[in-house]
């Protein structure tokens, strides 16, 4: 045994050797005037000549470990609004490469102290910094007294200053900015405020009244506006106030010439429009129809009751202005609704009148059967023709419902054990007295879709079948073994880590009732920058916790990092449309030129993968972004974070599968018919259907499908029967 240990360690040390001998670490210093800006800069290396294919990147002063091999290297400074980009062309890395690279333009710190009166003004003025004369093209801006840095140079910078209605605008043109610079700027602009309350008989007009400030001596140029009674602020000075009423059919306004405002002024303006009181009464059949009539007036040509100037019911009296108006009254009982306008009525003092709506009527009854006997609990509508969803009035069956005469669409319901069987009489001339029998049939259908698939047991060819039933959770685990695994992390390499911790963690997995499968990238490399190092170390299978450990125990960091091709080739373990999850851990990201969010979608789509989850090993942030495509992601920068993010997307991974079943009229995205979770028997009418599945991170729709009897399928793209 001791021999075996010194081997293993021997066979280690032997793999980081030849890891140093192929990579190369490069860091790179970035500066600005000589110090170091490792905050406000950093690198990204790039294949020669193809810089849509990011390696590494990495702050200012930061190292990052690459194979060796010639490349382009991007340096991107930014501070405040002063940005710059330099190249380091055709950078050959071998061993340990430093470079330090000056970058950036001098930074000036731009402070505008915008104050009006003396008092500063930082939330009613706020500065812009343009390029002298190109005032299109904005660099920076920041409300009064904020502090902006960008490059030392000449800008002009205007200043906006607004309090209610007051806007002013100041240009600073040609200033020179250098080092830290602190402009004050005093506006000047004496303010006021004004209040004007519009009476009408008394009373304040509120929303039918304003007023409007204008320059003494002028009525076409509209300094400031405000509602009756609201205070608003303006400049001071000299001003011709108007008072202005609006309601519906009258108007009226009244001027205040040469008014001087100056601190704070109130104003109180009678205008005495002359008002009317009107009423009107509404019967039916001579009888006087009460809460379910009403009344309201409009503007002239005015016919939608939704712009009504004012409403109520039968009887009752709306006080407006004098003047001209349209009138319309209005019936709707529920069964029976009748509209009738008086066009150009003149409303003057106090009137009362009434409307009779009497005309030709029809009463309907309707009796619904099935197999030729009254079907008790059914009822039935009375609906505008070719208007399948809103019904004018409902009746049980054999009730009566009374309406104007005309053409109609008779719709016949009933529900039975959830499921909503109807049939239609349309176009349908009634007046008078009017009976109808509608016979109506009930054909059902169910709709079950299994989570775990048709055949949750089946695998492709190539893989053993699982032995713990249909059904069982399916759990394959990708490891990266690429060379990168070899950096240390805490007191050992991430090889080391990653190994201790998912020992422990397959160690704690259930005995039975799960399907676990191993995958490794990386680790046999035939030649360097080997794509194709994608390697099953364990199929999937029942549980089998000593072959899984033993299956990874020696593995050696070596390779590169092909995640898309990995991802295909797991998958064949995978059977459509089961219980399939995936774990993927990973230090790197993508370097074999794939793309492992198109892989991941696709395999999702297909049903393969259920449930993806990634883990980032020691990635930094801006890595970590590339991968959260895949699945659910987890950062982890040391041994104790590893461990939770494994033990939590392993518990995710075996937990019953979950999804929601929706049955939607076809082409329909809202008319639901029936809904429900995965594994459920859905019941409703037979016919043709779309059908919405979501399964874990899966959206299956299915498009006019028919469906009728008893269905029973898994969450596969392709609908039973296809």
């Amino acid at each position: 045994m001791r021999f075996l240990v010194c081997a293993i360690l021997l066979a280690i040390l032997a793999g980081e050797g030849a890891a140093a001998e192929n990579d190369a670490e490069l860091r790179v210093i970035i500066t600005n005037g000589g110090v170091p800006v490792p905050n406000k800069a950093y690198f990204t290396v790039f294949p020669v000549g193809q810089h849509r294919k990011e390696i590494t990147h990495g702050r200012g002063s930061m190292t990052r470990r690459v194979p060796a091999g010639t490349y382009d290297v991007r340096i991107d400074f930014q501070d405040g609004a002063a940005r710059d980009v330099r190249w380091l062309e055709a950078l050959r890395l071998e061993g340990m490469v430093e470079r330090t690279v000056e970058i950036g333009p001098a930074i000036c710190q731009l402070k505008v102290i915008i104050t009006n009166g003396g008092v500063p003004a930082p939330n009613k003025a706020y500065f812009t910094v343009f390029p002298v004369v190109q005032h299109r093209q904005q660099i920076t801006h920041g409300r009064g007294s904020m502090t902006r840095r960008l490059p030392e140079g000449t800008y002009d910078v205007r200043i906006d200053f607004q309090e209610g209605a007051v806007r002013e605008v100041r240009w600073l043109e040609g200033l020179r900015c250098e080092g830290m610079l602190e402009k004050v700027v005093e506006l000047g602009v004496v303010l006021a405020r004004v209040k004007v309350t519009v009476l009408n008989e008394g009373q304040d007009a509120k929303h039918r009244g304003w007023f409007e400030l204008h320059p003494a001596g002028t009525r076409d140029r509209r300094g400031a506006a405000g509602k009756s009674g609201v205070t608003i602020v303006c400049k001071a000075g000299s001003y011709d106030i108007g008072a202005f009423y609006q309601d519906a059919g009258a108007s009226a306004e009244k001027w205040l010439p040469g008014e001087k405002i100056e601190g704070t002024v109130e104003r109180t303006v009678e205008l005495a429009v002359p008002m009317a009181q009107a009423s009107y009464r509404i019967t039916l059949e001579g009888s006087d129809v009460g809460g379910k009539g009403w009344w309201g007036i409009f503007q002239p040509g005015e016919r939608d009751p939704a712009n009504r100037i004012a409403r109520v019911q039968s009887g009752q009296e709306i006080k407006t202005a004098e003047g001209t108006y349209d009138v319309g009254i209005f019936y709707d009982d529920g069964a029976l609704k009748v509209s009738r306008w008086i066009a150009g009525a003149t409303l003057k003092g106090k009137s009362s009148e009434s409307v009779e709506l009497g005309g030709a009527l029809a009463s309907v009854a309707v009796t619904i059967t099935r197999g030729g006997k009254p079907l008790p609990g059914a009822w039935w509508g009375l609906f505008g023709p070719g208007d399948a969803t809103n019904p004018l009035a409902t009746a049980p069956s054999g009730g009566q419902l009374r309406t104007t005469a005309g053409t109609y669409d008779l719709g016949c319901f009933y529900t039975e054990r959830g499921v909503t069987a109807q049939a239609w009489s349309k176009g349908q001339a009634l007046s008078g007295t009017v009976a109808r029998t509608i016979e109506l049939k009930l054909e059902t259908a169910s709709l079950t879709i299994k989570a775990s698939g048709n055949d949750p047991g089946a695998r492709a060819s190539g893989s053993a079948p699982a032995s713990p039933g249909a059904g069982a959770p399916n759990l394959l685990l990708i490891l990266d073994a690429s060379g990168s695994m070899w950096a240390r992390t805490e007191e050992s390499t991430r090889m080391e880590v990653a190994r201790e911790v998912l020992t422990g963690v397959i160690k704690e997995l259930p005995d039975s009732e799960i399907n676990v499968g191993l995958w490794v990238y990386g680790a046999r490399p035939t030649k360097r920058g080997d794509c194709d190092d994608v390697h099953r170390l364990h199929p999937l299978g029942p549980v089998d916790k000593p072959g899984l450990l033993a299956a990874f125990a020696t593995l050696r960091p070596r390779g590169w990092t092909p995640i898309a091709t990995a991802l295909e080739r797991a998958a064949e373990d995978l059977p459509p449309g089961g219980n399939n999850s995936l774990v993927l851990v990973t230090d790197g990201i993508e370097s074999c030129g794939g793309d492992p969010c198109a892989a991941a979608r696709k395999l999702a789509s297909r049903g393969i993968f259920t449930r993806s989850f990634v883990v980032g090993f020691g990635l930094t942030k801006d890595k970590g972004r590339f991968l959260d495509c895949i699945g659910r992601y987890y950062p982890a920068q040391n041994r104790a974070e590893l461990q939770g993010a494994l033990k939590e997307a392993l518990a995710a991974s075996v937990q019953p599968l979950t999804g929601t079943v929706t049955v939607l009229a076809a082409g329909s995205t809202d008319r639901v018919v029936a809904h429900g979770t995965v594994d459920q028997k859905l019941v409703f009418p037979a016919g043709t259907y779309d059908v919405a599945i979501r399964v874990g991170e899966r959206r299956i729709d299915w498009k006019a499908v028919p469906l009728a009897g008893d269905v029973v399928a898994g969450a596969t793209e392709t609908p039973p029967g296809r």
